[in-house]
């Protein structure tokens, strides 16, 4: 699983957003016959009562119970740790019902976990919402200054359950610090959250929060599907929980066979990225056919769920029908334009074939599954992204986020293009973020880098992307497929400044246009990457990387790429037509007995 690019050490990119209507929400009493009590599908048959609240000098003093569950203190309590679990969980309804003895599990200390039967294991996967308690954490031990406040561990906590629990449309949060209550919506639009609630026992704020919170059913607290557990069996992904096929293939589709029950596999990627796209992709099959069925390939397919903006129109999906903000069943008003944000619908496009991503599918059984002469492998994967990127600019859109998690490879060894969620028209009506820099981090353009609007998305830009894109992987897998050693020692501090704000631009730059540099860069990975010079030089004569900055500076670099494009010097079909010539020559090579390998996606 991905999470990739950095502002601060809890990775969290987006919108941050005060909205008081958290508050109007949590803090109306639940009453009978109270319309907004009964969200989206029908109530939980399960009774549950709110744990007992007992005040001490104005502070409350309360034991969690039944599916809100205390996790065990941290041996320091007063210092952070980045992988400490949130102080409190709300188990999912789904996963208490079926083994209440998982709020035991939650309960202990994760180290005893391992002594532990599967059935009972903590994982992501059961957690319905999270909760923070107490103030500042230091750091380190080394300082008394730096401190972590509880919203920088609430954070912390949600994009954790993003990433490993995907399959969400959002996730509630709340940090109680003494007193003091604020209440957290997490979802692909950004994290919104409430003024400051001061709880007291006059008020009984607190007690009609957790009310409140404990009353919602696990499809309003953002559970969409269940992929299941370690070492369990395969989970199904409701039908019900389909939004319809889009008006416009509805008609066109109507007589095409459909899955009638949807089993999840196995899940194969997640992003926890949360400007303009949070994604899952699983690997899926038709449940329909009953328990003799086979396990082959061929029986699989594959399913992403992705919150889109609207632009994919142009593929087979189901899709809801609202584009919303929030959650429908939290009334308010939001000054959404102010914020910069756009409507989202949760959209599940079916593949007909499965596939995996390109940092999934370089592994040694991958490349012998998808096709016997794997050695060719690596640069017919880089080859499909120009015909992809092509057939785009020729409706006149850019994809804007080429990045590890949408580049995918098929049985067959084919590449896929998926997730078209940030994707622009050219000749598009204005959008006011049309200039603002887009996309996984690190995988961007290096002028797209600096976050001051000031350089419009071009088709060059979504060519440099995958530069970045092989060389992760080229990076995570020094010896090749199959390699499990981790990043090499030299590729490490290169994707750290790939990471960082600071250092983004100028490593690349560095590196990559200049000549002597980049063989360099490449040289302890052409023991088995054989022509992975050749590849990047290739594409990087298409998008600038290949121009020299002795002689280009970024005006000068910009000028050129829009004179060359312009005339059709340089173009998506010559990209392919160079491409195709160098795997050419590795044919030749070959047929002659010599056996080479190169990279490709």
């Amino acid at each position: 699983m991905l999470s990739l690019g950095s502002d601060d050490f809890t990775r969290f990119r987006g919108h941050e957003i005060e909205w008081p209507a958290l508050n109007d929400f949590f803090l109306y009493p639940i009453s009978d016959g109270d319309a907004r009590a009964n969200l989206g599908e029908a109530e939980s048959r399960m009774t549950e009562s709110v744990p007992g609240i007992k005040w001490d000098l104005g502070n409350p003093v309360w034991e969690p119970q039944g599916r809100l569950v205390r996790c065990p203190v941290q041996e320091d309590p007063e210092l952070y740790e980045p992988d400490e679990l949130p102080d409190v969980v709300l188990l999912s309804r789904h996963s208490f019902g079926a083994n209440p003895e998982l709020a035991s599990a939650w309960a202990s200390n994760p180290d005893d976990d391992e002594d532990s039967d599967d059935a009972n294991r903590q994982d992501w996967e059961q957690v319905a919402a999270i909760g923070v308690l107490g103030g500042m954490k230091k750091n380190d031990n080394t300082s008394e200054w730096e401190c972590v406040i509880p919203a920088t561990r609430i954070k912390h906590h949600l994009l954790k359950l993003a990433a490993e629990s995907p399959i969400r449309s959002h996730t509630f949060g709340f940090t109680l610090d003494g007193s003091i209550l604020t209440l957290f919506l997490h979802n692909p639009s950004g994290l919104f959250y409430s003024p400051k609630i001061e709880c007291t026992e006059a008020n009984g704020h607190l007690s009609t929060f957790i009310a409140r919170l404990l009353s919602l059913n696990d499809r309003d607290l953002g559970r969409v599907a269940f992929p299941g557990e370690p070492g369990g069996r395969p989970l199904p992904f409701a039908t019900a929980a389909l939004p319809p096929l889009v008006p416009c293939f509805a008609c066109r589709l109507g007589d095409v066979p459909t899955m009638s029950s949807i089993e999840i596999v196995e899940t194969i990627l997640c992003s926890s990225e949360v400007v303009g796209l949070q994604k899952t992709t699983s690997r899926v099959r038709d449940d329909a056919r009953g328990i003799g069925s086979t396990d082959d390939d061929e029986d699989k397919y594959a399913m992403t769920v992705s919150f889109c903006e609207g632009l994919t129109d142009f593929i087979d999906v189901h899709r809801e029908v609202d584009f919303t903000f929030v959650p429908t069943f939290l009334q308010g008003v939001l000054n959404a334009e102010a914020s910069g944000l756009k409507p989202k619908a949760m959209e599940v496009t079916f593949q007909e074939r499965w596939f995996e991503p390109i940092s999934v599918g370089t592994s040694r059984s991958s490349f012998e599954r998808s096709r016997p002469d794997h050695g060719r492998i690596v640069i017919d994967q880089v080859a499909f992204l120009s015909p992809g990127l092509r057939s785009l600019y020729r409706m006149r859109i850019l994809h804007r986020d080429i990045s590890l998690g949408n580049i995918m490879i098929g049985p067959d060894g084919e590449g896929v293009l998926i997730d078209h969620d940030l994707a622009v028209f050219v000749d598009g009506p204005s959008d006011p973020l049309s200039n603002t820099p887009l996309g996984t981090f690190p995988f961007r353009a290096r002028h797209l880098i600096k976050a001051d609007g000031g350089t419009p998305h071009q088709p060059w830009h979504d060519i440099e992307s995958p530069v970045y894109a092989i060389l992760f992987i080229v990076f995570s897998q020094p010896k090749g497929p199959g390699d499990s050693h981790g990043m090499s020692e030299e590729a490490e501090p290169v994707w750290r400044h790939w990471n960082s704000d600071l250092w983004a631009y100028d490593s690349k730059e560095g590196l990559l246009q200049v000549q002597s540099e980049r063989r360099e860069l490449l040289e302890p990975f052409l023991e088995f990457w054989k022509k992975l010079d050749e590849l990047i030089a290739t594409v990087a004569n298409h998008c600038g990387l290949g121009l020299s900055i002795f002689t280009y500076d970024e005006a000068a670099e910009r000028k050129n790429l829009e004179t060359t494009w312009g005339t059709g010097e340089l173009s998506h079909h010559q990209l392919v037509t160079d491409l195709e010539d160098l795997l050419g020559k590795m044919v030749q090579k070959k047929r002659r007995g010599v056996k080479e390998e190169f990279v490709v996606g």
